[in-house]
C-alpha cells in the first residue's frame, strides 16, 4: 500500500482593541498519515483455482474437500514364496562294474619241460611206466588282459583251470602261483591242487579277489610233484603239454584303470520350503530354479534331474544334463513360469521340494575321450547345488502362516488451502469433524491395510513448516469395503499436500489369483467448523509508511502538539477478539519481536456483529477508533519510514456461554480495519521566516 500524505490546515487570528507591539503570527496545522486500510472478504475463497479444496455450499458455509485415488494393486501377483537356502548334495558313483576281463590261457608247458628233457630220447617209445618225480617250478607269462590295466576289487572271482594233456599224473600235490608282472602292483596268490590231475584231465579252483588289486599283466608258475604214469605203461610224447587258464569275472571294483562300461547310479536331495506359506496348490507366475551340476567322474555322464512337485501339463519337471570330461560342470536355469507346484502324491501342504538325479555314464569306448581307458574310483562323485528363486504365484491355494505384506502404490495430491485467512494456523484451531472416507473394492480374501496419511505444509520458499502423520490399520473384505479415518489432525495444519502410502497384508486360508486386487478412493468433505484457541491471526500485510520531511522537521522543532489515531473497524465474522496496530522503525521487528521493539499504537476490541436466530450474522459490528498517543510514542514518527502491522487477537470460543466452542466461516464474512494518524502542529511564522532568510 503506497503511502500518501493528507494535509489539513486550519488557521485564524484576531486584532486587539488597542495597538500592541507587533507579534509574529502563529496558527495550527494538521497532517494525516495512513496506517491501516485493509479488508479481508471471505468471498475471495470462491475465486481461487478449480483445484481448490474449498467451496461454499448454498448456505454460504465453507467446506474443505479432498479426493484421491488408491491405484489398483494386485495382491495375487505379489504373493510369493521366499527361497530356501541353496541345497547342495552329492553322490559318489559307488560300486563300479567293469566288463569281465575274460580268460587268458598260458603258453603250453610241454612234457619235455616238465621232465627237464629226460625223456626226449624216448619220443614215441612205449615204456612200462614213468616213475614219480618232483616238478621243477616253471613260469609262463599270460597274455595281457585288454579291457583293464589295474583294478582294486571289491567283489570278483578268479577261476584257475589246469588242463593236463600229458601221459602223466600231476600232483600229489601241484601248486599254481598267479602273480603280477608289474612291480607297482604286488598281486600274488598260490592255489594248491591236492588231488592228482590224471592224464587228459583238468581241475578248476576258484579264488575270491575281494580286496585284491589286479594287474592286466600276470604270470603263472607251476610246481609240485608228479605220480608219473602211476605204474601204467605209456607211450612217450615229449610234445604233449599242460596249460593254465586264468579267468576273471564278476568284477565290482573300488578303483580301476580300465575300459569303463555304462554305469548307473542315483541321488536325491530335498529343500525345506518357506514355513511362512503352506502351499496346497499354486500356479507359478515368475521365478525359476538353478541347478548347478559338477562331475568328478573321469568319464562322460548324462544326468537327468527330476522335481516331482513341479509340474507342467501334468508332467514333472525333468531336465537332462550332458556332463563331459572336457566340460565337467553345467549350470542351468529353468524358468518356472507356467509350472504348478504341489504335493504330487497326497495333495497335502507341501513342506519341502524333493530332487531326484539319475546318473548314467557313457562307455569309455564311445565317449568324448579318445583314450578307451579311464581311471575311475568308487568315491568319484557328482555334486548338485539347487537354488530356488523367490516364486510369485498367479494362483495360490493354501495357508499363509506368516503375513505377507505388499506395498500400496504411493499417491500424493496437492490440497489448495493457501487462500484460507492468513493466520489460520493449526496451533489455534481444531476441526469439529473431518474424516477420510476410504472406499475399496476388489479381492474377496480379507486384506488388512496399514495406511499412512501424511499432510505437509511449506512456506513460500519451499521449506517444510509442519508435517503431520496419521496411521490407521483396518481390515477390508467384500462385506466391509469402506471405513472412516479421522482426519482432523491432518487438516488442522492446512496442508499443501496429502500423501497416502502403506502396506496391505494377507494372512490365513487363501485361494486367490493374480486377478485379485484392491483399489479405491480416499475422500473428505469437512465443513469449516472449528474451535478457536487463544492465539494471533494476522489480517493484511506489513505496510511501509513514509513520514514526510515537513513532519520530521516539525518533530525536530518541537512543533508537534499531539498525535491521534482515528478510524473505524467493521467486523462481519463470528469470532471475538481485539485489533492491534503495531508500528516499528525496524522492518524485522514483527518476525523477530524478541530482537526488536514494536510500539502498540492501538488496542481495540472487535465490535461484535448482530446474529440471527440461525446463527448467521444479520448486521456487522462497528467500532470507531479514536486514541491519543502518549508523547513517548512521538519518536517513532521522527523516522523517515514507519512499518505498520495490523493484527487480530482472537478469543477462545471455548467459553462458559459456548462450551463446545464451535464456529463456522461463511463466504459473506469479512473484517475491515481502517486507521490513520492525525498529527497536530503549532506553526511559528517568525521562526519559519528567520530560518528561510538564514
Amino acid at each position: 500500500m503506497s503511502a500518501f500524505l493528507l494535509v489539513v490546515l486550519s488557521m485564524g487570528c484576531s486584532l486587539p482593541s488597542k495597538p500592541q507591539s507587533p507579534e509574529a503570527p502563529k496558527w495550527d496545522a494538521q497532517f494525516a498519515v495512513p496506517l491501516a486500510d485493509y479488508t479481508y472478504e471471505f468471498s475471495e475463497l470462491e475465486e481461487i483455482d478449480s483445484d481448490s479444496a474449498l467451496f461454499a455450499d448454498e448456505d454460504g458455509l465453507f467446506h474443505i474437500t479432498y479426493k484421491d485415488t488408491l491405484d489398483r494393486f494386485n495382491v495375487g501377483t505379489e504373493l510369493k514364496l521366499d527361497p530356501p537356502a541353496p541345497k547342495t548334495f552329492s553322490q559318489s558313483i559307488g560300486d563300479i562294474s567293469i566288463d569281465s576281463p575274460g580268460s587268458q590261457e598260458s603258453p603250453k608247458i610241454t612234457f619235455n619241460e616238465l621232465t627237464q628233457g629226460k625223456f626226449s630220447a624216448f619220443q614215441g617209445v612205449e615204456l612200462d611206466s614213468i616213475p614219480s618225480f618232483e616238478l621243477i617250478k616253471i613260469e609262463k607269462d599270460l597274455p595281457t588282459f585288454e579291457d583293464f590295466e589295474s583294478a582294486t576289487v571289491k567283489e570278483g572271482t578268479l577261476e584257475l583251470t589246469v588242463r593236463n594233456n600229458t601221459v602223466i599224473y600231476l600232483g600229489n600235490p601241484v601248486k599254481v602261483t598267479v602273480e603280477s608282472r608289474r612291480r607297482d602292483i604286488p598281486f600274488r596268490q598260490v592255489i594248491e591242487f591236492k588231488d592228482p590231475i590224471p592224464p587228459r584231465g583238468e581241475q578248476t579252483k576258484l579264488l575270491d579277489l575281494a580286496g585284491s588289486t589286479l594287474s592286466n599283466q600276470m604270470r603263472v608258475a607251476l610246481e609240485g610233484n608228479s605220480l608219473g604214469s602211476n605204474g601204467k605203461p605209456v607211450v612217450v610224447d615229449v610234445n604233449s603239454y599242460i596249460t593254465v587258464e586264468v579267468s576273471i569275472s564278476g568284477l565290482e571294483v573300488l578303483q580301476a584303470r580300465a575300459k569303463i562300461p555304462r554305469q548307473h547310479f542315483q541321488m536325491s536331495g530335498a529343500s525345506a520350503l518357506d514355513e511362512k506359506i503352506e502351499v496346497m496348490e499354486a500356479a507359478i507366475r515368475s521365478g525359476g530354479i538353478t541347478i548347478d551340476l559338477s562331475s568328478q567322474l573321469p568319464v562322460d555322464a548324462d544326468v537327468t534331474v527330476e522335481v516331482p512337485a513341479l509340474t507342467r501339463q501334468g508332467k514333472p519337471l525333468r531336465k537332462c544334463f550332458e556332463l563331459r570330461t572336457n566340460r565337467p560342470r553345467q549350470l542351468e536355469y529353468i524358468d518356472l513360469s507356467h509350472y504348478r507346484i504341489g504335493n504330487p502324491k497326497t495333495g497335502a501342504a507341501l513342506d519341502s521340494l524333493n530332487y531326484h538325479l539319475d546318473v548314467v555314464t557313457i562307455d569309455t569306448r564311445w565317449d568324448s575321450d579318445p583314450d578307451p581307458f579311464a581311471t575311475i574310483s568308487s568315491d568319484n562323485f557328482v555334486v548338485a547345488t539347487v537354488s530356488l528363486d523367490t516364486l510369485k504365484f498367479s494362483h495360490l491355494k493354501g495357508n499363509i502362516v506368516e503375513k505377507q505384506d505388499f506395498e500400496i502404490p504411493r499417491t500424493k495430491q496437492g490440497i489448495s488451502l493457501q487462500d484460507l485467512p492468513k493466520g489460520l494456523e493449526p496451533d489455534w484451531i481444531a476441526f469439529k469433524e473431518a474424516n477420510f472416507l476410504v472406499k475399496t473394492k476388489g479381492v474377496d480374501t480379507p486384506v488388512t491395510l496399514d495406511l499412512l496419511i501424511v499432510g505437509e505444509r511449506f512456506d513460500e520458499d519451499g521449506v517444510l513448516e509442519e508435517r503431520r502423520e496419521k496411521r490407521q490399520t483396518i481390515t477390508i473384505s467384500k462385506q466391509s469395503p469402506d471405513f472412516l479415518i479421522e482426519a482432523g489432525e491432518i487438516i488442522s495444519i492446512m496442508p499443501d499436500s496429502v500423501e497416502i502410502s502403506g502396506t496391505a497384508t494377507i494372512q490365513g486360508e487363501v485361494d486367490i489369483t493374480d486377478e485379485s486386487y484392491v483399489e479405491g478412493t480416499v475422500e473428505m468433505d469437512a465443513p469449516l467448523i472449528f474451535r478457536v484457541k487463544h492465539s494471533v491471526m494476522q489480517v493484511g500485510e506489513v505496510s511501509e509508511q513514509e513520514i514526510g520531511k515537513d513532519i520530521r522537521e516539525a518533530f525536530e522543532n518541537n512543533d508537534v502538539k499531539n498525535i491521534r489515531l482515528v478510524g473505524e473497524i467493521e467486523n462481519h465474522n463470528p469470532l471475538s477478539g481485539e485489533v492491534l496496530i503495531l508500528a516499528s522503525a525496524d522492518s524485522t521487528a514483527f518476525s523477530s519481536p524478541a530482537l526488536a521493539e514494536t510500539d502498540t499504537l492501538l488496542s481495540l476490541r472487535l465490535p461484535q456483529p448482530t446474529f440471527s436466530a440461525d446463527g448467521s450474522i444479520s448486521e456487522p459490528g462497528y467500532g470507531p477508533i479514536s486514541v491519543e498517543l502518549d508523547t513517548t510514542e512521538f519518536d517513532l514518527f521522527k523516522n523517515p519510514v514507519v512499518y505498520v502491522k495490523t493484527q487480530v487477537i482472537l478469543n477462545s470460543t471455548e467459553t462458559e456461554q459456548n462450551r463446545q466452542g464451535w464456529v463456522s466461516l461463511r463466504k459473506t464474512d469479512y473484517i475491515d480495519v481502517k486507521a490513520r494518524a492525525e498529527i497536530g502542529l503549532k506553526v511559528d511564522l517568525e521562526r519559519l521566516t528567520k530560518e528561510e532568510s538564514d
